[in-house]
């Protein structure tokens, strides 16, 4: 935002509708999360993505200017985003393979490699 805007009341307006914007957002994400996980399943919250993930970048092409200055004529890095999203996935399917059935947090970010040898009585 400050790199796209001037200093000024142009800039302030800006950080003002994407604050608005983002905590729009977030309720809406959770008000129809919750609706979608009580009537449907939790499935669904991967699932509402797909169309939504298309309709953002669709509108991205629809804004006047099609975003900064310094973006025009660049294109989108499929390959170092497809590449980063394996990496990450990849990743966190190794601290899922490693942790122990037992332990508290046996994926995402509480997992570890080493989980049974950190603590006395547990592992080895």
């Amino acid at each position: 935002m400050t790199a796209a805007f001037p200093e000024g009341p142009r800039r302030t307006r800006a950080i003002a509708v994407w604050t608005a914007v983002s905590l729009a957002g977030g309720t809406a994400g959770d008000l129809i999360g919750g609706a979608l996980t009580e009537y449907l399943s939790w499935r669904w919250i991967l699932l509402i993505n797909v169309p939504i993930g298309p309709a953002c970048l669709a509108a991205t092409r629809a804004l006047p200017g099609g975003g900064p200055a310094g973006w025009r004529g660049q294109r989108l890095d499929v390959g170092g985003a497809l590449l980063a999203a394996d990496t990450l996935a990849a990743f966190l399917r190794a601290l899922h393979a490693e942790a122990p059935a037992d332990a508290p947090a046996s994926s995402g970010f509480g997992a570890h490699p080493n989980w049974g040898r950190r603590w006395p009585g547990r592992g080895r």
